[in-house]
């Protein structure tokens, strides 16, 4: 009997599929880099990690933004988080930023089963470079989950948003 092969812990698969990505972008994606992106600029794309989902960001004054990101975790939870962010490169006038900034995250837990809804309020940490219209990111959300009980929250991932509008 061949043996077969166990499935990867989801933890290892998140960060192969992360290399893979950011592999990718520096080797088919290098064309032009920008600084930042410029206010009115719309942003949307895919998360990986502890949490997975869909993202969109909107750049507003040249280091501020606003992201909402939709997520799941594999284990019930549906989750909307909303973020105001500010970005500056690291060390100046490189194309490695580093982004932070306050938010909020609302979600609901065994949907199937009955509502748990959750509420927390956190900030998000990270750091994101530019390569053409995409953005590479990987970020830390801590948090304190306020409802329906007080407890530390951690999450986190990696990701590719596309630039849609550049004004």
């Amino acid at each position: 009997m061949t043996p077969v092969a166990a499935p990867l812990p989801r933890d290892v698969s998140c960060v192969v599929i992360g290399a893979i990505l950011t592999l990718s972008t520096a080797i088919w994606g290098p064309g032009s880099t920008y600084a930042q992106r410029e206010p009115g600029s719309l942003t949307v794309g895919a998360q990986a990690g502890h949490t997975s989902g869909l993202t969109v960001k909107l750049y507003r004054r040249p280091s501020t933004a606003y992201e909402a990101l939709l997520t799941f975790d594999g284990e019930g939870l549906i989750q909307l988080g909303l973020f105001r962010v500010r970005e500056q490169p690291v060390p100046p006038d490189t194309l490695v930023h580093a982004f932070y900034g306050p938010g909020v995250l609302v979600g609901e837990r065994e949907l199937t089963t009955g509502p748990t809804p959750e509420v927390a309020v956190g900030g998000k940490v990270g750091i994101n470079f530019y390569s053409g219209r995409f953005e590479v990111f990987v970020h830390a959300t801590p948090a304190t989950r306020v409802h329906p009980n007080l407890a530390p929250t951690v999450g986190g991932g990696f990701g590719l948003r596309y630039d849609l509008y550049r004004p």
